[in-house]
């Protein structure tokens, strides 16, 4: 199974663009939701303008951008001849930019792949994304944990908060802007327009991205 025609097939890539949101939904949607594929993730956080995108037996390709140290890496989507989709990524990477790993790749798509041809490892650093949602909903409860107290002072500030579900278009954008410069001070971040996070939050107001 190809992906939509609109996606080249590797080794050709193409920048991601808005466009190209129905193709990459019509696969992303036969897979569980990650957020490294979500697209509106993928074009907010894009804010270089790096990414790029293609197809492989299959198989979703995206050229992401470590948002660390600011090198590319490969990753990829699907469960189509795995193996030589994983062997030409890594050979790949290895001949442009030195480097034989992929990262950020589902657990899903390599379920299958053997340990005693690659070294496959759970990136735990991640794992704090992740929780029950009846854990979340009792995170007041949480006694060992900064965030439970942080909760707990929170309600005894404001007992009579209330919580509201409003789609982005439903907010005003100086709302958000608001928030986040709040969240900045608190961090002692000076210059907040220079931070990846304002730069994406804008490029989802811009384009009124949900």
């Amino acid at each position: 199974m190809n992906l939509p025609f609109m996606i080249p097939e590797f080794p050709q890539f193409k920048k991601l663009e808005l466009s190209d949101r129905k193709d990459l939904e019509k696969f992303t949607s036969k897979f569980p939701p990650y957020s490294d594929f979500n697209f509106v993730s993928m074009w907010a956080w894009d804010t270089k303008g790096e990414m790029q995108i293609s197809q492989l037996n299959g198989n979703l390709v995206v050229q992401f951008t470590d948002y660390i140290n600011g090198k590319p890496f490969f990753s990829f989507l699907g469960d189509s001849l795995v193996l030589d989709t994983i062997k030409t990524l890594l050979d790949f990477s290895k001949k442009n930019f030195d480097k034989i790993k992929l990262k950020l790749v589902p657990e899903k798509c390599v379920e299958r792949v053997s340990l005693d041809e690659f070294d496959v490892v759970s990136d735990e650093n991640a794992y704090d994304y992740v929780y029950e949602v009846s854990h979340l909903a009792n995170m007041h409860n949480w006694t060992q944990n900064t965030s439970g107290k942080q909760v707990r002072s929170f309600v005894r500030s404001f007992p009579n908060y209330v919580v509201k579900h409003n789609s982005v278009k439903e907010v005003k954008k100086q709302d958000y802007l608001d928030i986040f410069n709040k969240w900045a001070q608190n961090k002692n971040i000076k210059e907040s327009v220079i931070l990846n996070e304002y730069i994406a939050l804008n490029r989802i107001f811009k384009e009124g991205l949900e």
